[in-house]
């Protein structure tokens, strides 16, 4: 903050830095918390979802997860638990970026197959899985999906998870043929 630039959704990782030793699935968790630096990471690992870091300190603390084992802070949960910890993380103000894998441990196989046959030459980070953010949930884009299903008490089958959500929309805009004593020189646009 105060810097020239300043922008708090991302987040400055110098090329020389602790990232280097890092395992390439660790590597492709900083890709995406650097320029998601305002958001939770749910990353996808196999059949769960993963919590490193600081928002894995946050999940401990506001979504009541455990701290797995490891070096490293890292929590995580099963993926049918989806809904339950994005709503308890939305509903305390946080901001939750899902990190999906867009292909299958096969796909993965062949594709490193085919690029290699193709004599290009490929770096560790060209032979894991790919992974892309498919979603991003504030209290105000709250959708409800599939993922967002949780299991009745009673074991009767899903009901989605219920709740009004807001979301707000402010536009200031310069006014550059205000002159002095007349209206103020901004226009405010406000969307509800």
């Amino acid at each position: 903050p105060g810097e020239s630039g300043y922008d708090g959704r991302t987040m400055s990782i110098p090329k020389k830095c602790a990232v280097d030793g890092l395992s390439e699935v660790q590597k492709q968790w900083w890709h995406w918390k650097r320029t998601h630096a305002d958001c939770l990471l749910f990353f996808k690992i196999g059949k769960f979802y993963e919590m490193y870091h600081m928002d894995a300190d946050v999940g401990v603390r506001d979504a009541g997860l455990v701290y797995m084992k490891g070096e490293q802070a890292h929590a995580g949960f099963p993926e049918l638990a989806y809904g339950k910890y994005v709503e308890t993380l939305v509903a305390k103000g946080h901001k939750v970026a899902r990190v999906e894998q867009t292909e299958t441990p096969d796909e993965t196989k062949s594709r490193v197959a085919r690029l290699t046959k193709k004599g290009r030459k490929l770096g560790k980070g060209d032979k894991i899985m790919r992974r892309e953010l498919c979603s991003l949930t504030t209290p105000g884009t709250r959708m409800y999906t599939v993922l967002d299903m949780r299991v009745e008490k009673d074991g009767g089958g899903f009901a989605p998870v219920e709740g009004p959500t807001l979301l707000v929309a402010v536009k200031e805009v310069y006014a550059a043929h205000a002159t002095q004593g007349a209206d103020a020189p901004f226009k405010y646009g406000v969307c509800v």
